[in-house]
This record gives C-alpha cells, sequence and structure tokens, in this order.
C-alpha cells in the first residue's frame, strides 16, 4: 500500500523522490518488500506509464512496517532528469509473481 505525497522541488537540485510503502502478506503489516524491485515513473497526469517510462528505484527503511521506495531524480550525476512542470508519480513493485502498481499513481511532483 502507498501513501499519496506531493513533492515541490527545484529543477536545480538532485534529490531521492520518497514514497512510503506499507506491505501486507498473508494478514501480517510487517511484511519486508525490500528484496522486491521497485521502479518509479514520472510522467503528465492523468496518463499511464509506457514500458519505457519506467526508471528502477531502490529502498530505504524507516523503523518498518513503513519502507520507503526511491529514485534519484534532477541534472546531478545519476539523476533522472524531470523538465519544469507537475508530473504524476507512479511506483511499481515486482513480486515473484506478483506486480503491484497502485491505480492513478501516488501523488505529484512538482519541478519549479
Amino acid at each position: 500500500m502507498a501513501q499519496l505525497v506531493n513533492i515541490v522541488m527545484s529543477s536545480l537540485a538532485t534529490l531521492q523522490v520518497q514514497v512510503p510503502i506499507s506491505a501486507i502478506l498473508n494478514g501480517s503489516p510487517n511484511y519486508n518488500p525490500t528484496a522486491d524491485v521497485v521502479k518509479m515513473a514520472f510522467i503528465a497526469p492523468n496518463v499511464k506509464p509506457a514500458a519505457s517510462d519506467w526508471q528502477l528505484g531502490s529502498w530505504t527503511t524507516n523503523p518498518g512496517p513503513e519502507y520507503m521506495a526511491q529514485c534519484l531524480v534532477g541534472p546531478g550525476s545519476g539523476g533522472f532528469v524531470v523538465a519544469v512542470g507537475v508530473w504524476a508519480i507512479w511506483v511499481m513493485v515486482i513480486d515473484n509473481p506478483e506486480i503491484f502498481i497502485p491505480p492513478g499513481g501516488v501523488g505529484t511532483l512538482t519541478i519549479e
């Protein structure tokens, strides 16, 4: 389960865009998804991501059961460059055999 986020950042910054994720497995809310592949997409609002829109993300852990999916965004070394504007944030968690993608995305990223 992903929580909605609304993030505003400078077009000059390179930062980890983070989305809180909590996972439930067999009724237990303590499932740790950090062994799963996570990808993120930043696309125009009201558009579903295409296969080429997904960027490889990573995980950082708050004391569980909340984990943060993250993707480096910005013009600095290794960042995914997103143009000035408002973008929908999408998250994909790839488990075996399940693939979790919250419908409609998980919030917005505003680049100013």
